[in-house]
């Protein structure tokens, strides 16, 4: 059996460079940023006809609608990035990689009952 003795560890370090080392995390402070935001996520424009309308046709209800989704950030604190997406839902999260801008879309939409 081998004689092992007790040495006190006497090497200081700073709480960054020991999060760094033991996470291999060595984002810069000046990369991170404050994710919060406010999204104009949604607007509808419909127009319900009424039901008579249609004389004795089957049809009882008819609604158009004009659909924009991601219109427009109202507020947010990351200069150049949708804060809503990020590299990975995993251990990475939140890190940004080379994402692609997040698409807007407009269309409509037609109900009808019988």
């Amino acid at each position: 059996m081998q004689d092992e003795t007790y040495v006190e560890n006497d090497v200081v370090v700073t709480s960054k460079a020991y999060n760094q080392r033991a996470y291999s995390n060595d984002v810069a402070e000046g990369s991170v940023f404050d994710g919060s935001y406010i999204k104009f996520r949604q607007l509808e424009l419909g127009y319900m006809f009424p039901d008579n309308l249609w004389g004795n046709f089957p049809l009882k209800g008819l609604r158009i609608s004009i659909v924009g989704r991601n219109l427009a950030f109202l507020y947010k604190t990351v200069p150049h990035i949708d804060p809503e997406t990020s590299f990975t839902n995993g251990n990475a999260q939140g890190m940004e990689f080379g994402q692609l801008p997040t698409s807007r879309s407009i269309g409509f939409n037609v109900g009808f009952r019988f």
